[in-house]
């Protein structure tokens, strides 16, 4: 607020954007029922804050009325412009959203209160949000009485010292709907009043205005809300809309039970607002308010059936077009990526050229496709659009693990891998950098798949019986109906002739040397070489590490073979051939020639181009899929149904990073309420409120839960490795002694935890 000191000198200051809008929805035929309530609202501290009184329906005599009272407090004065008799709450709070100036919205309602420093203390609460799990939180909300109400409105505000008279009333008081209560009606734990950014109002498609009168309308935008957030462990039927008291919720199950968390944290906080008094409205029908909340149970259904809810578009601006509702691409992060993003979703009985034309008709900033060769009726699509100039971008998996990429067309073809835009020197912190990458590539157990348990290349070797003087080709096998299989092969150099080609090979190979492959492990139509050794039952990454070459069609695992330092060829089309690092598989003479004398691989040029797809241009994302079988019955399908982007890069638009997630821990006061619920208790009596993902189980023997160290160390293995405490500080060494698999699993340096696996398999033997 400005000083109101006669002495304080006058600057002239550039507009401050706003830290926080209010949005206050009003639609009446009497302002003078609401005037007193507005003033009491106006005696709190708005410093950097926009109010936004939306006036829907309102007479013109009583909208000049509001405008007025807008134009002496500093208020901005907002017409939906709406010619319909009813007024819609829908309606009026997205005028407000698209008007607003900042990047933080409050909900609020007209007859709300509340002491001077409230919504000061609200605006404090957005950075805060940051190192927390929630999209949003919500206003715990007391409904007063008529006597305290009336004393309110007299006074012209409401002090700090009433406010915390009337929470201590609430707290003792019963908070279920008592029309005799003597100071509290009733109390909404978690009540409509929603603090939330901007975008993320717009991105889960703001209020649905086909909510006529009141009513229903914040149950839907709420759930939306929930449903966008990956980061809250959601409760067993999150979709069903229980209709239970909210202050009886004592049960982790439906939405509503999440939702209340979200005001249950402001509660915490001390943070309250205070609902005048007034009679019943005529206006809010029982029979049209069942028939909203009907409508909002019945949405919620249908978003936990597709897994996505719309964002809402902008009209006035060019839409970011996402066909399809893939959730890498219709995804709540790519929306906030996005300046106006807008979902279309596929429709093949439309004729390819006649769906592209209506994309076009819409003016687009871009179109997002999500593999825009997975069906021929997008690839015409896609095609088509590219014909008549429209930008198009697309996504797809990358060739690391837990990466996605947003490029102009898919990788094989595309520009974006040239050595021009890599090939410079890194500076010290990026070398070190994408050395600590590959180092944790080589020696962890992420992988582009899943597979079974890493357990080195030395073992590997010794379970096959292959002498350490042999030398193993490795040809990792791919799915014959992948995109890069089947649109990128050319004539005499398909994925089949790479197939017949490594049989034959497997024959002639020089003199000590063998061929081992591996099917893919989405693949259920599982190749068979008999000259050669299948590798199907283990890790890719043991398999690299013990090869010698590899030879691919044009797998996203030749990318990975770089970081192992391992020669390799490649059959087919593919994005990372590079001058001395790998080379074409041309012919069986060839290779012959090439394999007895290897070539040697330019690590400095590998480190670039590591450098440049993850410090530049992939994405990473965590994600959960299931497997169900194609529909051809030849391999799996992964579906993805949980997914959180790390980062988002995409041409046009400037990157986008997101914190790392925050979890609600189940041992959070903001818990306690769900603790004796017997279906939401375990038998330890902790709270479960939705199923944990299994935690990742030691390859141990059925019979040996607890190795027995004092057995390992009077091994001749563990004595060995015990020599090496007298070179360890008093600390390490004692963690040394205490736990020899532990400590090396938890070093920092990839051959010493890769070595902490093969220990924990030695030792295990041992007893």
């Amino acid at each position: 607020m400005e000083s109101t000191n006669s002495f304080a000198r006058t600057e002239i200051r550039e507009p401050v954007a706003p830290r926080l809008t209010t949005i206050v929805p009003i639609g009446t035929s009497d302002f003078s029922f609401y005037r007193p309530r507005l003033e009491v609202r106006s005696k709190c501290d708005l410093g950097g804050i926009e109010t936004i009184l939306v006036d829907d329906c309102s007479p013109p005599s009583v909208a000049e009325e509001i405008k007025a009272f807008c134009a002496d407090k500093g208020f901005r004065y907002l017409s939906t412009g709406s010619k319909e008799s009813n007024f819609s709450l829908s309606r009026a709070r997205n005028a407000g959203i698209f008007a607003a100036t900042s990047d933080w919205l409050f909900f609020e309602d007209a007859d709300v209160v509340y002491p001077a420093s409230t919504l000061q203390r609200l605006t404090q609460e957005i950075e805060l949000l940051a190192d927390t799990p929630f999209n949003f939180v919500s206003m715990p909300t007391i409904y007063l009485a008529e006597g305290p109400s009336e004393s309110i409105l007299a006074a012209g505000f409401l002090s700090e010292r009433k406010a915390a008279g009337l929470v201590s009333k609430m707290l003792v008081e019963s908070p279920l709907v008592d029309p005799k209560g003597s100071h509290i009606e009733h109390f909404v734990p978690a009540s409509a009043l929603i603090l939330v950014r901007k975008k993320t109002a717009i991105d889960v498609g703001a209020y649905d205005v086909a909510f006529g009168s009141w009513g229903g309308e914040d149950r839907d935008f709420i759930y939306r809300l929930l449903h966008a957030n990956p980061l809250l462990d959601r409760p067993p039927s999150f979709y069903a809309t229980i209709n239970t008291n909210m202050n009886k919720i004592n049960e982790y199950k439906g939405w509503r039970s999440l939702f209340r968390i979200h005001g249950d944290y402001l509660a915490a906080k001390g943070l309250y607002a205070f609902h005048l008094h007034h009679p019943p409205q005529r206006w809010k029908s029982l029979a049209s308010t069942k028939t909203n909340f009907d409508l909002a149970a019945q949405k919620a259904a249908e978003i936990a059936k597709s897994n996505l809810a719309i964002p809402c578009t902008n009209p006035d601006a060019p839409p970011d077009i996402i066909l399809g509702l893939n959730p890498h691409t219709a995804n709540p992060q790519v929306y906030s990526a996005l300046k106006n993003p807008c979902v279309v979703p596929e429709n093949g009985a439309v004729p390819p050229t006649e769906f592209a034309r209506s994309l076009i008709e819409r003016s687009p900033a871009r179109v997002i496709f999500w593999n825009p060769y997975g069906t021929e009726w997008r690839l015409a699509v896609y095609r088509e659009l590219e014909r008549q100039g429209v930008k198009t971008i697309v996504c797809e998996r990358g060739a690391l693990p837990q990466t996605l990429y947003f490029d102009e067309t898919l990788s094989i073809t595309s520009p974006s891998y040239d050595e021009s835009k890599w090939d410079r020197p890194n500076t010290a912190e990026e070398e070190e950098a994408v050395a600590a990458y590959i180092d944790e590539l080589r020696f962890g157990d992420a992988a582009l798949e899943r597979q079974s348990d890493r357990i080195g290349a030395s073992l590997l070797r010794n379970s096959l019986g292959i002498q350490p003087t042999i030398k193993v080709l490795f040809a990792p096998l791919q799915l014959e109906t992948d995109t890069v299989t089947v649109h990128f092969s050319k004539p005499g150099r398909s994925y089949q002739d790479f197939v017949r080609n490594l049989r034959q090979l497997s024959l002639r190979l020089p003199t000590g040397w063998v061929l081992a492959y591996k099917n893919h492990p989405l693949n259920l139509t599982k190749a068979e070489m008999p000259s050669a050794i299948c590798l199907d039952k283990y890790h890719i990454n043991d398999a690299l590490e013990a090869c010698d070459a590899v030879a691919v069609f044009n797998s996203g695992t030749g990318l990975l073979s770089m970081a192992f330092e391992k020669p390799t060829y490649y059959f087919g089309q593919t994005f990372y051939g590079i001058d001395n690092v790998n080379e074409s598989f041309i012919s069986l003479p060839q290779m012959r020639q090439s394999l007895k004398d290897l070539p040697i691989v330019d690590n400095t040029k590998v480190r670039r181009f590591y450098r440049y797809l993850t410090k530049e241009f992939y994405c990473f994302a965590d994600w959960k899929v299931e497997r169900k079988q194609a529909q051809n019955g030849k391999a799996l399908v992964a579906k993805v149904n949980y997914l959180y982007y790390h980062n988002i890069r995409m041409p046009g638009r400037p990157p986008i990073s997101f914190p790392q997630p925050t979890r609600l821990s189940r041992d959070s006061i903001l818990m306690d309420r769900y603790r004796a619920a017997p279906s939401t208790t375990s038998s330890a009596g902790t709270v479960a409120p939705a199923p944990a993902p299994p935690k990742k189980k030691a390859n141990v023997s059925a019979n040996t839960s607890v190795p027995n160290w004092g057995r390992f160390r009077k091994s001749i293995h563990g004595a060995a490795i015990l020599a090496l405490s007298s070179s360890l500080n008093e600390r390490d060494r004692q963690r040394l002694t205490a736990d020899p698999v532990d400590f090396f699993k938890k070093a920092k340096w990839g051959p010493n935890r890769l070595f902490g696996r093969l220990l924990l398999d030695r030792s295990q033997r041992l007893y």
